[in-house]
């Protein structure tokens, strides 16, 4: 989908040592395919020349002991006035083309996992929309880390 848009999409390669995480595969597939096709598609709508990209990364956060999916793009940008309420129901920046739920789902995807997503502007334009998930060890206690641990 990305080479049809005229998109680069771009993996970069996770730190090394990294340790894995624990997680329902599925799910988080389907919460990352909703963000890199929202990039996709914010960077499709940019007019003009110039290189358009989507830039899929994993990085530690150890400050909250936790792990990051990253997906940052050059696309239009979400408006200040819907920043605010972007993880909401029916909240969509694609007119008709876009259901507004995207988001909601993956929002509660990362609810699941003990975590949450996050937007963030990116300077000279686009977004970067983080995925936390924290580290098992870092859920010792919660609903969460009790149904991983059972099963």
């Amino acid at each position: 989908r990305a080479a049809d848009l005229g998109v680069e999409l771009c993996l970069a390669q996770p730190e090394s040592g990294m340790e894995p995480i624990v997680v329902d595969p599925s799910a988080i597939h389907t919460a990352l395919a909703n963000v890199v096709s929202n990039g996709l598609d914010a960077c499709a709508s940019v007019k003009g020349p110039g290189a358009r990209r989507v830039l899929l990364r994993v990085v530690e956060l150890p400050q909250e002991r936790s792990v990051a999916f990253q997906v940052e793009d050059n696309g239009v940008g979400v408006p200040p006035e819907i920043q605010e309420k972007l993880f909401g129901e029916m909240v969509s920046t694609k007119g008709s083309a876009g259901t507004g739920l995207g988001l909601v789902v993956t929002q509660k995807i990362l609810r699941e996992h003990g975590g949450k997503a996050r937007f963030h502007p990116r300077a000279g334009g686009g977004s970067v929309f983080e995925l936390v998930i924290p580290r098992l060890g870092s859920l010792q206690g919660s609903e969460t880390a009790r149904e991983i641990q059972e099963g």
